[in-house]
């Protein structure tokens, strides 16, 4: 029953980040990421970037891998979205947002946590097509994951958008 439960989440997840229609949007790109959290596991996010104006909105799904005290190895699948506001329209462009995800983690058992990231970042665009930035934030955990109901800290997440 839980494995049914984490499946329909899961694709309800998917579907509502991944089946937005993307013909309103004027910059539309692909971004790549790495995502450092407090559990220590580095998770890589591969995204759909919309951001049509001052706006960002970024489906993600990413994968993780960490070996907990050499001994317990922990898997981590991510769906979520990202959202950002730009505040200015220049080569080096400030924002703020915020991230939620839908993490299912399997460590000593199967968990499913739900996680709000609120952060600050910036991002740099290199040429018209392609840009990098990076992100800090504080990451709230809900769910079971490690024997932990409520998680707390900070995150740090670098990412490469190239835009279509």
């Amino acid at each position: 029953m839980k494995m049914t439960m984490v499946k329909i989440l899961f694709v309800g997840a998917f579907i509502l980040c991944f089946a937005v229609p993307v013909s309103f949007a004027e910059g539309l790109g692909m971004q790549a990421s790495t995502r450092i959290s407090p559990l220590s596991i580095n998770e890589g996010l591969i995204g759909l970037k919309i951001a049509p104006g001052s706006f960002a909105f970024t489906p993600i799904g990413g994968v993780g891998f960490s070996d907990q005290d050499k001994s317990d190895n922990i898997f981590i699948f991510t769906v979520g979205s990202g959202f950002d506001y730009y505040f200015s329209e220049e080569k080096l462009r400030p924002y703020v947002g915020g991230d939620i995800y839908i993490d299912y983690v399997n460590a000593y058992d199967s968990d499913i946590a739900f996680t709000l990231n609120p952060h600050l970042g910036a991002e740099y665009w290199l040429t018209d097509k392609f840009s990098i930035g990076g992100n800090i934030g504080f990451q709230f955990g809900f769910g079971e994951i490690l024997g932990s109901d409520m998680r707390f800290g900070t995150t740090t997440m670098m990412h490469a958008t190239y835009y279509f």
